[in-house]
């Protein structure tokens, strides 16, 4: 396992910067990069995104949420602009979600990012799907609240715009975001290869109905359908 180097640990410090995004500032975006869409089209789309995984699990059909706070590791040879989108989408995501995240030192966290190349994914995912330049794996508990993550960054055959892409992707995903979609090709979570660096509208609708008090960890369609009859998420 190689984690981060020295070096890389100071590109690290060296871009950590007073770049938060105010909420203002996310709301100004959110009319800019998606159309409006029906308060029912995003629920059906929330039900697709959260309540399925992208590759099958056993545990499909219930809600999995983190519900303490992210310490997030970083491994491998991130570039400076991986770091930068890095710090960019973790301060989004608190905004978001309202959970606190933090940076830690390795072997301290319970969600780690690897920037490796993607041949070398199969050694920290044994159940890696091949032909995929980003791919993350999470670990929950009996109640369904999710207790681990491993993701994967490919440092070879990308772009650095699309290695941007790929770490907003993979990070949201694995926030409890699993599943791909084939609708709405301006969203993160778009089935399609893209190389969008933005949260859609309806990407932060969605992320932000997960993180809603009301959604507990475990619950199902038929629980969260009724959640939504009886107060619109």
């Amino acid at each position: 396992m190689k984690l981060i180097s020295t070096i890389a640990l100071m590109v690290l410090i060296a871009v950590w910067y007073d770049a938060s995004p105010t909420k203002s500032q996310l709301n100004s975006q959110e009319t800019s990069t998606f159309p409006d869409v029906s308060a029912d089209k995003t629920f059906e789309y929330f039900k697709e995104v959260a309540l399925k995984s992208e590759f099958g699990s056993s545990d499909d059909g219930v809600i999995k949420k983190w519900m303490v706070p992210i310490k997030l590791e970083i491994a491998g040879l991130p570039t400076p602009a991986d770091l930068q989108t890095l710090e960019a989408v973790t301060n989004e995501l608190k905004l978001l979600t309202n959970l606190p995240i933090e940076f830690v030192k390795p072997n301290t966290g319970n969600m780690r990012i690897r920037f490796t190349p993607e041949e070398n994914f199969k050694k920290f995912i044994p159940s890696y799907q091949a032909g995929n330049s980003g791919f993350f794996w999470l670990n929950w508990d009996e109640t369904k609240q999710i207790t681990g993550a491993e993701i994967l960054i490919s440092t070879t055959g990308v772009t650095q715009k699309e290695r941007s892409h790929l770490i907003r992707e993979e990070l949201t995903q694995a926030f409890g975001l699993p599943a791909d979609s084939n609708k709405y090709p301006n969203s993160i979570f778009y089935q399609g290869w893209t190389d969008i660096t933005e949260y859609s509208s309806l990407d932060k609708k969605l992320i932000k109905m997960l993180y809603n008090p009301q959604v507990k960890p475990g619950i199902n369609e038929t629980q969260i359908e009724k959640l939504w009859r009886d107060n619109p998420l």
